[in-house]
């Protein structure tokens, strides 16, 4: 079920004191947020920040911005990257009530693309790796043979596929939240799919300077922050869709199910999220895994 009246509710309670003290609170962080991404773009020689001849050996760093990657909303100078399982379904909302279309979601050409990256303001918004990757498992993955025609069937059917290719392995239905890490380690990142790809490969931030990093952890004030950014006062509320069923992930649940060592591969494959968008939390995520396969 869609929870978002609550979220609007409670903003237009707030006062335009109020709001400024949210926007003002999360223009600092906003700040920090892009200081650190600058920061490890550059410790790693990552995109903008590549020297010629010392190209990166940790991580290979997509050359380009792809443009189906990005939402151009020229009309409102926004340009917007979507990451599956962050959020996206509530800047799908906003996309589709400022636009005033429904179905299909605005995109534009790479040269739109070039033009936008120039000009516009620029967002993303990012979650926990390893949250994120439960809660894309959970809902592309997990009890794939509950119903008939489950739409599931399809991503269940393209791992086991990648699976089996790999390691001879057949398999159908659920997906064993160990089998799914082992693919994620296995396959290069940017082959991965969408809604478990990594933030580096989807929306290279080392190639593009963006204004406005939201975290679902603070999506609320973020979203408050863009409205003001972007001057979208009376054309946007703060909305959450789908809050219910991100409010129930217990990551603990699925992490026992490895070894400690399937952790560290894990946390190895995506790194480069957490070091970029300052989530530190691989301790916590080893206590809940076993010692040893």
């Amino acid at each position: 079920m869609r929870q978002t009246g609550h979220i609007e509710e409670n903003y237009s309670r707030l006062s335009e004191e109020q709001i400024e003290q949210i926007a003002e609170e999360a223009a600092a962080d906003m700040e920090k947020r892009k200081h650190l991404v600058k920061n490890v773009c550059k410790k790693y020689r990552l995109g903008l920040y590549e020297v010629k001849g010392k190209k990166s050996q940790l991580f290979d760093h997509p050359p380009i911005p792809i443009d189906h990657h990005f939402i151009i909303l020229p009309e409102h100078n926004l340009t917007y990257c979507p990451i599956n399982k962050a959020a996206s379904s509530t800047w799908r909302h906003h996309v589709l009530h400022l636009t005033r279309i429904s179905g299909s979601i605005p995109q534009g050409s790479i040269l739109d693309l070039h033009q936008a990256l120039t000009s516009s303001i620029k967002m993303l918004t990012v979650r926990q790796p390893f949250v994120r990757l439960v809660s894309a498992y959970r809902d592309k993955l997990e009890n794939v043979s509950a119903t008939p025609n489950n739409p599931k069937q399809l991503y269940s059917r393209l791992v086991w596929g990648k699976i089996e290719a790999r390691t001879g392995s057949r398999g159908s239905g659920d997906v064993p939240f160990r089998q799914f890490v082992r693919h994620l380690i296995a396959e290069p990142a940017e082959d991965l799919d969408e809604h478990w790809r990594p933030f580096y490969v989807q929306c290279v931030p080392c190639m593009v300077n963006y204004d406005v990093i939201a975290h679902v952890e603070t999506l609320f004030r973020d979203q408050v922050y863009l409205i003001r950014a972007a001057r979208l006062e009376g054309k946007m509320r703060p909305a959450w869709q789908n809050r219910a069923a991100s409010g129930t992930i217990d990551p603990s649940r699925y992490f026992q199910q490895l070894s400690k060592n399937d952790v560290r591969r894990l946390h190895g494959k995506f790194r480069l999220d957490f070091e970029l968008f300052g989530y530190d939390q691989l301790e916590t995520y080893l206590a809940f895994a076993k010692e040893k396969d």
